[in-house]
């Protein structure tokens, strides 16, 4: 979605973006092993003297790769996220992936990396032109409940 926004109206955006990452809010839960939407990033200051229209498109994931359970996760039915902060460049490709957070510490780490490194998303858009970004993306992993009788 296309939005027109003012400088100081996307600054504060940014500090509202910076508080959700903070505190991992407006995430989406899936069953079993699932991605969360990504919590955008915004590269926007208020140290422009004017304030100017600008036309912002966050990045939106258009292709993700399989996302395996670890071996060890399963084995001692537990479940996890982690939360990496991804960088996107002009074309949309994860350049970088960095865990910033994780429950439990380093089980879903590997996995969570490897599988985002393989994402493609739309890049983000300044005025109709693709812009490198980073934004937080939640993996989150579930345990199969087994009944056994």
């Amino acid at each position: 979605a296309v939005r027109q926004t003012s400088l100081a109206e996307a600054a504060r955006q940014t500090s509202l973006a910076e508080a959700a990452r903070q505190t991992s809010a407006g995430l989406i839960a899936a069953r079993g092993v699932s991605e969360r939407a990504p919590i955008a990033a915004s590269g926007l200051s208020a140290a422009n003297s004017k304030p100017a229209n600008v036309s912002i498109v966050e990045p939106r994931l258009i292709r993700r790769g399989a996302l395996a359970f670890p071996a060890e996760a399963k084995r001692r039915n537990v479940s996890g996220w982690v939360d990496v902060r991804l960088s996107i460049d002009v074309r949309g490709n994860v350049t970088e992936a960095i865990v910033v957070a994780s429950n439990p510490s380093r089980l879903f780490d590997r996995e969570a990396k490897r599988s985002v490194m393989r994402w493609r998303y739309s890049p983000k858009l300044m005025n109709a032109q693709p812009v490198q970004s980073s934004i937080l993306q939640r993996i989150s992993f579930a345990a199969e409940s087994s009944t056994k009788s």
